[in-house]
C-alpha cells in the first residue's frame, strides 16, 4: 500500500530511545522551523497563472519532509492573506527559523514591492496600497522571528507595468535582520515563463531540488539554485539573494547519529520508496488515475488522448484545471504520480450517461414495403329476390294463379 509515495512498514517490537534523545526532550524547548507558503494563481481581474498553486503545493510537501511546520494558503484574497500573516507571526518566536514564500503576481512602485492577492483590482497607482500587501510590512510583521528567510517567486511582467507598476520585476530590497531575502530574478527584470510540461517555475523547481541537501549553508544553497535557473533560462534569468547573518544558516543540518523516539508496539514506520524508472511513469500515472476514477481505459503505458482526458478530469477535480495546450504538452512526471498516489479513491466523479429514450418511428413511404391492405368489411347480404306473381287466364279472363280448380 502506498501513501504519499512511501511504503509503510509495521514495527513488531518496541523501539528503545537513545539517552541523548531523552536528554534533549527533558531540557529546554528546541528551536522550531516554520513556513508560510502563498500560492496565488486564480486571479479575479488579472490573467490567471498556472504555476503558483503548483509551486506552493509541492514546496509545502518538501518543507514538511524537512520537519517544517507549514501553513499554506492557495489563492488568498487580501483579507485572508493579512489574517494568515498575523496568525503566522504569533506562532514563530525568537528562537525559531521561519520561511515566508510567495508565488503569484507582485509589482514595484516607487522602490516599494507589493504582493497581489487574487482579489486585486488595481486601475491606478493610488489603489495599490489598499489592494495589495506591501512586502516590507509583511517582513515587519515577522520581526519577532529569530531567523527569517523571505522568498518571492513573483517577477512576472504584466499589463500593470507602466500605468501602475514602475518597472518589470521587483525593486531591490534589504534582508530582514538576521535573515535573508531571495527574489527569483534580479531587481527590475522579469522571470521566464514556466514550462507547462513540468508545471513549476524554473526557480521553485531548482529550490525544491536543493533544499533537501544536508549540511548546506544557505548561501551555498542559493548558488546552486542560481546555477540551475541560469542553465534552464539560457542565462536570461538570474536569481537575487541578500543575507544578513551573524552565522551560517543551514535549513537542514547534518544530524550525525540518528535520533530515535520511544514508540509503541505496532507503530507504522515510514521509509522512502526506491527511485522510479522514468519509462514506467506513464503506466504508473495511468494506474493511479484509474484508481481515482479518472481513467476508464486499459492501463497500457501509452500516453495518448485517453490519458490526457483522464489527466484533465484529475486536474479539474484537484481544483487546478489546465488548458488544452497545457494538457497537450504535459507528460507524466514523478511529482504527478506521487501526488495522485496520495489521493483517496473516487476523486473524480462518475460520468453519468442519460438513458436513451426508444421511440417507434413510422415507416418511410419511399423505402419501406407497402402496407398490407386493410381487411374488407364483410359484404352485405344480397336482398332476397322478390317473388314474382304469375298471371293466369281462364277463358280469356285473368285469374289468380296458384291452384287449380277444386275437386270434390
Amino acid at each position: 500500500m502506498q501513501v504519499n509515495g512511501f511504503k509503510r512498514f509495521r514495527l513488531a517490537t518496541q523501539a528503545i530511545a537513545l539517552g541523548a534523545a531523552m536528554a534533549v526532550q527533558a531540557g529546554a524547548a528546541e528551536a522550531r522551523d516554520f513556513a508560510l507558503v502563498f500560492g496565488n494563481g486564480a486571479y479575479d481581474h488579472l490573467s490567471p497563472l498556472a504555476s503558483p498553486s503548483r509551486n506552493a503545493s509541492e514546496l509545502s510537501e518538501v518543507l514538511r519532509r524537512l520537519d517544517f511546520d507549514v501553513l499554506e494558503l492557495a489563492n488568498g484574497n487580501l483579507g485572508l492573506m493579512r489574517a494568515v500573516l498575523g496568525t503566522f507571526a504569533r506562532r514563530a518566536g525568537a528562537e525559531d527559523t521561519a520561511v515566508l514564500y510567495f508565488s503569484g503576481y507582485a509589482l514595484q512602485r516607487d522602490g516599494r514591492n507589493y504582493l497581489l492577492p487574487v482579489s486585486a483590482q488595481i486601475d491606478g497607482a493610488d489603489q495599490i496600497a489598499e489592494q495589495a500587501v506591501p512586502l516590507d510590512q509583511a517582513i515587519d510583521a515577522l520581526s519577532g522571528v529569530g531567523r527569517l528567510v523571505v522568498i518571492v517567486d513573483a517577477c512576472r511582467s504584466s499589463a500593470l507595468t507602466g500605468a501602475v507598476a514602475s518597472a518589470d520585476g521587483l525593486a531591490d530590497v534589504s534582508p530582514p535582520k538576521g535573515g535573508a531575502i531571495v527574489l527569483a530574478a534580479q531587481p527590475g527584470t522579469a522571470c521566464i515563463e514556466p514550462d507547462t510540461a513540468v508545471g513549476f517555475s524554473p526557480f521553485t523547481s531548482a529550490l525544491m531540488t536543493h533544499l533537501p541537501q544536508r549540511d548546506l549553508a544557505f548561501a551555498d544553497l542559493m548558488e546552486n539554485v542560481s546555477a540551475d535557473v541560469q542553465a534552464a533560462s539560457g542565462g536570461a534569468q538570474r536569481p537575487f539573494s541578500r543575507l544578513d547573518l551573524a552565522e551560517p544558516l543551514i535549513l537542514r543540518p547534518d544530524e550525525g547519529m540518528p535520533q530515535f523516539e520511544i514508540v509503541e508496539s505496532n507503530t507504522e514506520i515510514v521509509q522512502p520508496e526506491p527511485d522510479i524508472d522514468p519509462a514506467q511513469l506513464p503506466r504508473l500515472v495511468q494506474t493511479e488515475l484509474k484508481r481515482l476514477g479518472c481513467y476508464s481505459l486499459r492501463v497500457d503505458g501509452d500516453w495518448g488522448p485517453g490519458s490526457r482526458r483522464a489527466l484533465e478530469r484529475y486536474l479539474k477535480a484537484m481544483g487546478r484545471p489546465a488548458t488544452r495546450q497545457e494538457l497537450t504538452e504535459m507528460m507524466p512526471s514523478e511529482a504527478l504520480y506521487r501526488e495522485a498516489a496520495a489521493q483517496d479513491e473516487g476523486l473524480c466523479p462518475p460520468v453519468i450517461v442519460a438513458p436513451t429514450r426508444t421511440t417507434t418511428s413510422r415507416p418511410s413511404t419511399s423505402n419501406s414495403a407497402p402496407a398490407a391492405p386493410a381487411p374488407k368489411a364483410p359484404a352485405a347480404a344480397a336482398p332476397a329476390p322478390a317473388s314474382e306473381e304469375r298471371v293466369c287466364t281462364l277463358f280469356g279472363r285473368p285469374v289468380k294463379c296458384g291452384s287449380g280448380p277444386k275437386t270434390d
